[in-house]
């Protein structure tokens, strides 16, 4: 978006920040794969709190930009008069800072104000935050914007399923390019789903094993268990904004465009260079 003014509209900067969660989650979650297998890599408690911190804040970041994508779109569906006036740009921008804000505020600050417990080890995720303060994250940053963001993609269906169909049975005259536009509609809901499904899958088992060590101390989950829950929700933050930008037609335009030019500005450099260069035979 910083290269192509094109990109640069209310759902692609909601994209965009759905997009530097994802890639902050990435680089939080490497130290956590570590300490899944050495559990002794790391000891002291700050560095547990802003590991685990940074954990929760980018995953809760990316929820809640997923979310701003989906109410986006259901204002896109069913407000398409209204949109512009309703969806402006300086309000997306507001939105976005309030949901940061709110994360810095909600998850990065009471842990490290106090709120967390003590003597535990750095590995023992459920038993580091406060009781009730991870489950308010569960339940305020996980559980209820999953279930919203079900029942929008639900309805979203719905609508658009009808309204194509409408559009091609009904208005014949203009049904092609009005039926085209469903379709196209269609398919960035069904990227969002799969978004929003992979997330599920990827989140779901692993909060639902922080609540078991939580509620049933006895139920230990194995090594091989925390791995592969470890690496898919890696694999998750990985591939959220690689799947949006293959599916997203502005998106990879621009990804070609800008992988082209910078490759035909490589390969202008390596040329310069090498027609510069002098062979050390002609120094005198």
């Amino acid at each position: 978006m910083a290269r192509f003014r094109r990109l640069r509209n209310c759902s692609n900067y909601l994209t965009g920040s759905m997009a530097l969660s994802d890639f902050l989650l990435s680089l939080a979650l490497i130290p956590g794969v570590k300490i899944t297998f050495d559990p002794s890599f790391v000891s002291d408690v700050n560095v547990c709190t802003a590991l685990w911190c940074s954990q929760v804040f980018a995953s809760s970041m990316s929820v809640f930009s997923l979310l701003c994508i989906s109410l986006d779109r259901l204002l896109k569906i069913c407000k398409p008069l209204r949109y512009p006036s309703i969806v402006t740009e300086r309000g997306t921008v507001y939105t976005i800072c309030v949901i940061w804000a709110y994360g810095v505020c909600t998850i990065l600050v009471p842990p490290f104000a106090g709120l967390r417990n003590s003597h535990v080890s750095c590995f023992d995720f459920s038993r580091f935050f406060n009781y009730y303060h991870i489950h308010y994250l569960f339940v305020c940053n996980g559980l209820l914007p999953f279930i919203t963001l079900l029942v929008i993609y639900g309805y979203l269906f719905s609508i658009v399923r009808e309204k194509r169909r409408t559009a091609i049975n009904h208005e014949p005259a203009a049904s092609g390019n009005e039926a085209a536009s469903w379709r196209k509609e269609l398919k960035t809901l069904i990227t969002l789903a799969v978004i929003v499904g992979f997330t599920g899958v990827a989140w779901l088992p692993s909060i639902t094993l922080v609540m078991l060590d939580l509620h049933f101390p006895m139920v230990h989950a194995s090594l091989t268990w925390r791995t592969v829950l470890s690496w898919l929700t890696y694999m998750n933050s990985a591939v959220n904004p690689i799947l949006y930008a293959l599916r997203s037609e502005p998106f990879k335009s621009a990804s070609k465009e800008l992988i082209s030019k910078d490759l035909s500005s490589l390969f202008t450099n390596l040329r310069e260079m090498r027609s510069n260069r002098v062979h050390p035979s002609t120094v005198s």
